[in-house]
């Protein structure tokens, strides 16, 4: 969201973007909080808090909706891993591999992005059979992803002496 905010013509549509995300995302959670208080108590004793929509969907949607469902689950998967995945092996040609082998050609850096893709792909099925839980899966990525990003994010906005490689190391 904040890569497309600093993109925009000028403040003003970046202002009204920035509003429009903070509602849709408190719209979101709003929603999946009513649903998680409403049908919690309804759906008895599940075995991870995972189970919570797989259950909503199946014992209280009819037969077409169900398939909407399911079909926009998938779709919403498949989205994110691949936006995340892309990324991933994006920030390993461009930002890691042309550090470290500044004179790199660009063909050369999209080489090692497929490869990284691929291979990033692999470490996450791995990491998604050896961790059973979704929602343990995410808070662990999240918390390395703001860990790592917290401090070089905050020297970019507020110290005009950073250079990418400081960011870089940072990262890491």
């Amino acid at each position: 969201m904040y890569s497309a905010l600093w993109r925009q013509k000028n403040e003003s549509i970046a202002s009204k973007g920035h509003w429009g995300g903070i509602i849709a995302h408190a719209l979101v959670a709003l929603v999946i909080m009513l649903a998680a208080l409403i049908f919690t108590p309804i759906s008895g004793n599940l075995s991870s808090p995972d189970q919570l929509l797989p259950t909503i969907i199946l014992e209280h949607f009819p037969n077409v909706l169900r398939g909407f469902a399911v079909a926009g689950m998938i779709a919403v998967i498949f989205s994110t891993a691949s936006t995340w995945l892309q990324i991933t092996g994006q920030v390993t040609g461009t930002d890691i591999y042309k550090l470290l082998k500044p004179e790199a050609s660009d063909r050369q850096v999209l080489h090692v992005s497929q490869i990284a893709t691929a291979f990033w792909g692999v470490i996450a099925i791995i990491g998604a059979l050896f961790i059973p839980s979704v929602l343990t899966l995410f808070s662990y990525g999240s918390t390395v992803y703001g860990a790592g990003m917290f401090f070089p994010f905050m020297c970019l906005l507020f110290w005009k002496k950073v250079t990418a490689k400081g960011v870089n190391a940072g990262m890491l």
